[in-house]
């Protein structure tokens, strides 16, 4: 099928090339009176087109392609023949038509196709020739000697056979470079239809040039052209984001093609996004039935110890003194002290973003803590390298999360030791106990550690869990909170720690969270 799409454009190109040289012929020897041979470059221009339209529609329909080929050849051979007889015989510049139809030998028949036609093309040049030197026919200007014709019929084998040659390895070298590009896109183009993401790739004026299977079955046409408008509209590339679209959230990602095009890929997420839903429900419903247990735990040992006095104190089996109802007191404070810190967990209002100072917030806190522990002289405070970065965040809560996170280490230190805190921004490392951590670009980093006890490997896992606490005092909503506010602030908590030697909690939170 494709050699006869190419031998069609092969057909069209010598049939516009024959219609052409009538142009020039009819241009350039009006004024010189060559009326007769102007007439006859015409009709053998109008025969060429009309037997090139006949193979067209005719012989390549109807009968095979050797024969439809070897016979358009013949016939374009013998019609060069004749303009070369007409224009001047061995003199004749046409007689480099017969390189087109060579090559087009070589490129469709192989080397055997190049060479007879070839052969071909000097025998006819040769009958021609032969013709015109015994007078049977009568060319333009003076005859040609014997030796012009045979110069001619020399210089154009060489010519000839050359080209047959050069076109035939040339016509291998593109055919094998062809076949392997068609391979590869072939290959290419399964696998992007075969995929379940859709792919659709657009050009700078919108335009889309390519979508695969699943991209048309995925989305309508409006919803393809909304999908695309909230691409291009983004101020940066590449993006990975989700929108919903008639009821279905599209999760995609896009990049920048190197020719300033854009690649977009996406999926169906509302199928997965159910069933993370649902995974989250059950996930909530276990953690509530373990949260009551344990506050039922916390609040039942203050209440049995606020009971147990209050029947001695009933019977009169006891004495009220100082000591006794301190005790009283102090359980009613621990109760408290849960109530509070539960309904600071449970009932968190969402975070009043504005924009603040970094270091001013940790400059306010540090300074709290050093009045809550003004009693401690031998706990160091360091505040290193907390350049004046701003972002958008909560002050109270963010301020309560860093205060939550310095009491705890400044706790953890039993007699002399130090604090530090240390900020990063977007793209430092930081060097934990169990690794480094990049910070990700759009957020800054708070590190603070202690030279404590540190935890062992129980102890960390466990750091995070709900009224778990290794203080006396502790209720085991500290972190829980912490962790909370910094989710909040689209960010994540991360801690190491090592016994003997510290722990390290690296808080990070988004730079420009959205207000």
């Amino acid at each position: 099928m494709k050699e006869k799409i190419d031998f069609r454009y092969f057909i069209y190109i010598i049939a516009f090339s024959f219609s052409f040289i009538s142009l020039l012929a009819y241009f350039y020897l009006e004024a010189l009176g060559f009326t007769q041979l102007i007439n006859s470059l015409f009709g053998v221009s109008l025969g060429t087109i009309f037997f090139s339209l006949l193979v067209v529609y005719f012989g390549l329909k109807k009968m095979p392609f050797e024969v439809v080929y070897w016979v358009t050849i013949l016939f374009y051979i013998t019609v060069i023949a004749w303009l070369i007889h007409l224009t001047g015989g061995p003199q004749s510049r046409m007689q480099s038509l017969f390189i087109f139809i060579i090559v087009a030998g070589s490129y469709f028949q192989g080397i055997r196709g190049g060479i007879v036609t070839a052969i071909l093309s000097l025998f006819l040049l040769g009958i021609i020739f032969l013709l015109e030197y015994f007078g049977i026919l009568q060319g333009m200007g003076t005859p040609s000697s014997p030796a012009e014709m045979l110069q001619s019929l020399y210089y154009n084998s060489i010519v000839f056979f050359l080209f047959a040659f050069l076109s035939y390895f040339v016509a291998e070298k593109l055919q094998k470079t062809g076949e392997e590009l068609e391979k590869a896109r072939l290959s290419s183009s399964k696998i992007l239809e075969s995929i379940p993401s859709g792919v659709i790739t657009i050009e700078r004026n919108k335009r889309v040039t390519y979508r695969n299977k699943s991209a048309m079955e995925l989305l309508t046409a409006s919803e393809e052209r909304l999908l695309i408008e909230k691409v291009l509209e983004s101020p940066e590339l590449p993006i990975r984001d989700e929108i919903n679209i008639g009821g279905k959230i599209i999760g995609y990602s896009s990049k920048i093609l190197p020719h300033g095009g854009v690649i977009l890929v996406f999926q169906d997420l509302t199928e997965i996004k159910k069933i993370e839903q649902e995974k989250l429900n059950l996930e909530r419903l276990a953690l509530l039935g373990e949260f009551a247990a344990n506050l039922a735990h916390e609040i039942r040992n203050p209440v049995t110890a606020i009971n147990t006095a209050m029947e001695l104190l009933y019977h009169k089996q006891i004495n009220p003194d100082r000591e006794f109802l301190e005790g009283i007191m102090k359980e009613a404070e621990r109760l408290n002290r849960i109530a509070t810190d539960f309904l600071r967990f449970s009932k968190m209002p969402s975070p009043n973003f504005v924009e603040i100072s970094l270091k001013n917030i940790i400059n306010e806190t540090v300074e709290e803590i050093k009045h809550l522990y003004k009693n401690n002289q031998k706990i160091q405070i360091q505040q290193n390298a907390c350049t004046d970065l701003s972002l958008h965040a909560d002050p109270g809560q963010l301020g309560s999360a860093l205060l939550n996170v310095l009491k705890n280490a400044v706790e953890a230190i039993k007699d002399e030791g130090k604090v530090s805190i240390v900020c990063f921004g977007e793209g430092e490392e930081v060097t934990l106990y169990d690794g480094e951590e990049v910070i990700p670009r759009g957020y800054v980093g708070i590190l603070i550690e202690d030279t404590g006890e540190g935890m062992d490997e129980d102890t960390l896992k466990r750091a995070r869990d709900i009224f778990f606490t290794t203080k006396r005092e502790g209720t085991g909503f500290g972190l829980s909170i912490v962790e909370r506010i910094v989710k909040n602030h689209g960010g994540f908590l991360k801690i190491s720690s090592k016994k003997g030697v510290g722990t390290q909690v690296l808080i990070i939170v988004r730079k420009n969270h959205a207000r």
